[in-house]
């Protein structure tokens, strides 16, 4: 018989954290590239450019425009019910958060999500 896991572990081991770490990544390359620029907020959306070890990754996984994308904005919309993307989407929120960030999801387009985040 298998141990049974605490709820904060079996939780940690279902949402998936490698799209969280994605995500988290991809903001934080663009707040680093406008703070270099001397502006004071940016918007990561699904045609946000950045660089990581020189390889060009557009958009993310909660905000690309397509079917994974659009089931975030789905969620973030309220108008479909997916406990793991909210958890997702609450994580990242939450990192920002952590350190001082100001940071919503949004919708630019009616179809995806963006973050919208400030220093």
């Amino acid at each position: 018989m298998l141990p049974l896991l605490e709820a904060g572990a079996a939780r940690n081991w279902a949402r998936d954290n490698n799209v969280i770490a994605q995500e988290i990544l991809i903001i934080s390359l663009a707040v680093a590239i406008k703070a270099e620029q001397f502006e004071l907020s940016t918007v990561v959306q699904f045609d946000t450019e950045v660089y990581v070890n020189g390889t060009l990754v557009v958009g993310s996984i909660m905000t690309n425009e397509d079917l994974v994308g659009a089931s975030y904005y789905a969620t973030w919309a309220d108008q479909i019910d997916d406990a793991k993307k909210r958890e997702q989407m609450d994580t990242v929120i939450k990192y920002f958060q952590r350190y001082g960030y100001s940071i919503t999801a949004i919708s630019t387009t009616g179809t995806s999500i963006a973050w919208s985040i400030s220093w």
